[in-house]
């Protein structure tokens, strides 16, 4: 599978979320590909709208 990821732990912190969903809208409709961002697997579960603005979870998962 052929896909892309927008951005990385920057979710509210280094970019908002509108722009994100923008980019990741961007890049699905020019490439026709699955697009997803990386943030930590926390945010996933605390930030609720994340994981709905992305075809498939991509989290990082930090061992301590």
């Amino acid at each position: 599978m052929d896909a892309y990821c927008v951005g990385n732990e920057g979710y509210k912190s280094r970019y908002p979320p509108k722009l994100l969903r923008k980019k990741i809208k961007v890049i699905r409709k020019r490439t026709g590909k699955l697009v997803t961002t990386t943030e930590e697997i926390e945010d996933y579960y605390f930030k609720k709208d994340l994981a709905k603005i992305s075809d498939f979870i991509l989290c990082n998962a930090h061992p301590v």
